[in-house]
């Protein structure tokens, strides 16, 4: 399977271009979308699930010109956007059976299946009977997940899915798409870099509009080696040093000094101390780079 993205632009109003000219290539497994807000994360998901249509650009799914025929996509596509509607006063077992009708799921029985086995995959059983509208936040997320498996879908795009998820239910969701990914391409889009970490074999950095980097996460990290260097300072230095280094993160230390990373190709000064790095200093890097490139 491969999911392919060429030359996809998109602008609103006063010319704002909310997507300059993407290129991506995905195959199975789990792609992850790492951005800041307002990056064009979501306008890239939307377009890729074919709720909105691109400015210029192409997007094949195998032999599928998505965009010419999306008809035959959808087919094979699930879609969990950052927010989707829950009916009131209906539980999963009701609300899984109707959606299972509008997918053209005609037999009661295959469709009692269906259910049962999504039910169980997201981990949903014991709730079956619940009103779905009552179901805390994680619990939604699974039971989205579980309604975009029913037509066993071959590629699932999931739209900043743990955005306000408490720690126990964003691992519970992370596990239920890492399983899944074993079998389909999912992409996952996410402001959180340990989503990325701990989750996806690829990814794509993107800020404004623009792919800034591609690769997998652990390559990402290794070509940072020897290149993030770590200092101890008074919090009133940290104006001095981003003028003279490439300050990309500082975390107050519990004596209220500052512990700066900065990127270098050689060691800064003898006060610095290497530092290994990891996949959050990928990505301030590469944003912090993106703000002092001219165009």
């Amino acid at each position: 399977m491969k999911f392919s993205i060429n030359n996809l632009s998109k602008s609103y109003e006063r010319s704002h271009k909310a997507l300059d000219n993407i290129n991506i290539e995905i195959g199975q497994g789990m792609f992850g979308l790492l951005g800041p807000n307002g990056a064009g994360k979501s306008t890239l998901m939307r377009i890729a699930a074919t709720v909105q249509l691109p400015d210029e650009g192409e997007i094949y799914f195998d032999e599928i010109n998505v965009l010419e025929d999306p008809m035959s996509y959808r087919k094979l596509l699930g879609y969990l956007p950052q927010e989707f509607g829950i009916y009131q006063g209906m539980n999963a077992d009701e609300l899984l059976d109707y959606f299972a009708i509008l997918k053209g799921i005609s037999s009661s029985r295959d469709r009692k299946m269906i259910t049962d086995k999504v039910l169980e995959m997201t981990n949903l059983l014991d709730v079956r009977k619940m009103h779905v509208s009552k179901y805390s936040g994680g619990m939604k997320q699974r039971f989205g997940i579980a309604q975009i498996l029913l037509n066993d879908p071959k590629i699932i795009i999931v739209d900043e899915p743990t955005s306000g998820l408490d720690p126990a239910e964003r691992k519970r969701f992370l596990n239920l798409l890492r399983e899944i990914a074993s079998t389909n391409i999912i992409i996952f889009s996410t402001h959180i870099v340990d989503d990325i970490k701990d989750l996806c074999n690829d990814m794509a950095i993107i800020n404004k509009g623009r792919i800034l980097k591609t690769g997998s996460p652990t390559a990402a990290v290794k070509e940072l080696d020897q290149k993030i260097w770590v200092i101890n300072i008074d919090k009133n230095e940290l104006e001095e040093y981003t003028r003279l280094h490439r300050v990309i993160s500082s975390k107050f230390n519990e004596d209220n000094s500052l512990s700066v990373k900065v990127y270098s190709e050689e060691k800064p000064s003898a006060e610095f101390i290497d530092a290994d790095p990891g996949l959050e200093d990928i990505y301030f890097t590469v944003l912090e780079t993106d703000k002092h490139t001219v165009r």
